[in-house]
C-alpha cells in the first residue's frame, strides 16, 4: 500500500478537472433517470471499484458482481446524492456495503463478534496511530498486503480497505458500514493488529 501526495502536474490537474465536470454532468443525468448518465460513471470509476471490491472479497469475480449491482444500486439512490460533494466516496461506501451483504449471502458469515474481541484494546481512543499507517504504507510487497488482507474477517478487512485504500474518513466508513464510529475504530484497529501478525508470518527475518 503506498499512499502518495506528490504535486501534481498540470496537465493531470486539467484531466481531474474535466472528468470532475463530466462527472457531475453524469449524475445529473442519473438523477433525471437517464442511463446514458450511469455508462459515464462506469467508465470513470469502474476499475478502482473493482479493485476496491476485490480487496474486500479477495475473489475478483465475486468483485465484478458486486461492482455491477453497487452501479445499479447508485442509480436508483442518487436522487439521496448531494452533487455538491465528490462522488467517489459515497459510491465506494455503496461498493463496500455491497460486497460485505454478497460475502454474507454467499457465505452465510456468522457474527464476528468473539473473533474481534480476540484483539480488543484497551484504549480505543489510541487506536488511530499515525505511525500505524505510515508502517503499511512503506511496505513494498504489495503481494504480501493483499495475502496479508485476506487473513482478516470480512469486517475487519472492508473496514481496513476503506480507511487505507479508498481513504475514507471515520464517519464515511460508519456511513458505509451502518455502525457507530468506536466500532470504526476497533475494526481498524484490531484489523490493523492482525495485519502486522500475518505479514510478520509471511516476511519473517
Amino acid at each position: 500500500m503506498d499512499i502518495q501526495h506528490d504535486t501534481m502536474p498540470a496537465g493531470r490537474m486539467g484531466e481531474q478537472a474535466d472528468q470532475l465536470g463530466a462527472e457531475q454532468v453524469a449524475v445529473r443525468l442519473c438523477q433525471r433517470g437517464d442511463p446514458a448518465g450511469l455508462a459515464t460513471l462506469v467508465a470513470i470509476h469502474q476499475a478502482r471499484a473493482v479493485r476496491l471490491a476485490a480487496l474486500i472479497t479477495h475473489d475478483p469475480h465475486l468483485a465484478e458482481d458486486v461492482v455491477a449491482e453497487a452501479f445499479l444500486v447508485a442509480f436508483r439512490r442518487c436522487q439521496r446524492f448531494d452533487t455538491r460533494r465528490p462522488f467517489a466516496p459515497w459510491f465506494h461506501r455503496v461498493v463496500a456495503t455491497t460486497a460485505l451483504k454478497m460475502l454474507a449471502a454467499r457465505h452465510r458469515e456468522v457474527s464476528l463478534d468473539g473473533r474481534e474481541q480476540m484483539f480488543e484494546a484497551d484504549e480505543p481512543a489510541d487506536l488511530a496511530q499515525p505511525d500505524a499507517a505510515a508502517r503499511l504504507a512503506a511496505l513494498e510487497d504489495q503481494a504480501a498486503i493483499r495475502a496479508a488482507l485476506t487473513a482478516l474477517p470480512a469486517k475487519q478487512r472492508a473496514a481496513v480497505v476503506l480507511k487505507y485504500f479508498a481513504e475514507l474518513d471515520e464517519a464515511e466508513i460508519a456511513a458505509a458500514l451502518a455502525i457507530p464510529r468506536g466500532t470504526v475504530k476497533s475494526r481498524v484497529f484490531n484489523g490493523l493488529a492482525r495485519l502486522r501478525l500475518k505479514l510478520a508470518e509471511l516476511r519473517p527475518t
